[in-house]
């Protein structure tokens, strides 16, 4: 049977075209691809695909907390993460979100087509240069992500993201049909967890660490 997988990136370009070259492989079968994080663990819920392929940065929902709620949801299906980040920290929180593969966008596309075969037959396949990160990690004792990312619930991790992407709080209450109260006591949590002060200190954290 064909390996039925999601693909979820927010740069259309590389998009599609990872789209064609996915269609043309033999024994994998595309059966839906988005730019948008929540839509993609959405439409992971509708389609039940074997492999999930998501970017790490995209808007709405970043791709290590898709990770979480797609393998959360649907423990049969694999992820794995496409990205341009190397960074040790960005490594392990995927991994420890419960990514069974992550590929450099610099990597060939062969490289991803052998990830997503190996991870459905239930193998871990990291890529040469992200192998030697977790190699590297594991001498040194490091291989729990020490970002504060962990200290914050998947709820503040959210709404951390759409503010730091421009939303309003009444604009996200409206996104996550929530109401607007609760937002904002999610945004005091988060803010003093963080130590952060201002929507633009937060939109620095929320860059470096990955989240948009």
């Amino acid at each position: 049977m064909p390996i039925r997988t999601l693909l979820a990136d927010d740069h259309q370009l590389f998009r599609q075209g990872m789209a064609e070259l996915l269609m043309r492989e033999e024994g994998i079968d595309l059966v839906g691809q988005t730019g948008d994080g929540l839509a993609c663990v959405e439409m992971a819920r509708e389609l039940r695909p074997n492999v999930v392929i998501t970017d790490l940065t995209m808007p709405s929902l970043n791709g290590i907390d898709v990770t979480r709620r797609v393998v959360g949801a649907l423990p049969d299906t694999k992820v794995v993460c496409v990205s341009i980040h190397d960074e040790s920290h960005m490594v392990s929180a995927a991994i420890e979100a419960g990514a069974a593969g992550y590929v450099l966008k610099s990597c060939a596309f062969d490289e991803l087509a052998r990830c997503v075969r190996a991870v459905s037959a239930n193998q871990v396949y990291l890529c040469p240069a992200i192998a030697s990160i977790v190699v590297t990690q594991c001498r040194q004792g490091t291989t729990r992500a020490t970002s504060t990312r962990a200290s914050l619930t998947p709820r503040e991790r959210e709404i951390a993201q759409l503010l730091a992407e421009g939303y309003t709080t009444k604009q996200i209450a409206y996104k996550l049909a929530i109401s607007v109260k609760t937002v904002g006591t999610h945004r005091e949590h988060l803010m003093r967890k963080l130590r952060l002060t201002s929507i633009a200190a937060l939109t620095r954290y929320a860059m470096h660490e990955g989240l948009i």
